[in-house]
């Protein structure tokens, strides 16, 4: 499991990795990717995959957000990437909205498999109302698809409670 105090979830992901937590306005609040002890041993490496994860989050605005603080947010993303979302089919017991994309690509002459996750929803801290926007990026080696989308699964439930994102085949 892993966790960082800037999150108000905890997520399944594949150890050891090394996860970092950005400053107070970064953008990019949480940074995971496959630990340089990994990738030192063979042994180490084939058993964990090349992974790096990304989670920006932002709940800065309270009970609600204006349209430009949403907007600007949104463009602050688009340096990570642009992908085609589609929308989780909503549900009654689930809260806010979600979304999520993938993308495979090659890069340096290698296959590689992206899994995007983005969701709004009401958080409450200290009996206080938020309105938390979370987006979510995990890149890994296209043979490690079902990886990214079990990570991707993982906090869309863990963030929400409820519900399940589709997997994607």
């Amino acid at each position: 499991m892993w966790a960082s105090s800037r999150l108000p979830f905890a997520f399944r992901a594949p150890k050891p990795l090394f996860c970092h937590t950005g400053g107070k306005d970064d953008l990019l609040t949480y940074e995971c990717e496959r630990s340089a002890t990994a990738t030192a041993t063979a042994t180490a490496a084939a058993q964990v995959p090349d992974i790096k994860i990304r989670i920006a989050s932002n709940l800065d605005c309270g009970a609600s957000c204006h349209e430009r603080d949403a907007d600007a947010y949104e463009r602050a993303l688009l340096k990570y990437g642009d992908p085609r979302w589609t929308s989780v089919p909503s549900s009654p017991e689930r809260v806010g909205t979600a979304a999520y994309a993938q993308e495979a690509k090659t890069v340096d002459r290698e296959q590689c498999y992206t899994m995007y996750l983005r969701r709004s929803f009401i958080w409450h801290s200290k009996g206080r109302q938020l309105t938390w926007r979370m987006w979510v990026k995990v890149d890994v080696p296209e043979k490690d698809r079902d990886l990214a989308q079990k990570v991707a699964n993982d906090i869309f439930t863990q963030s929400g409670r409820r519900g399940r994102a589709p997997t994607i085949s």
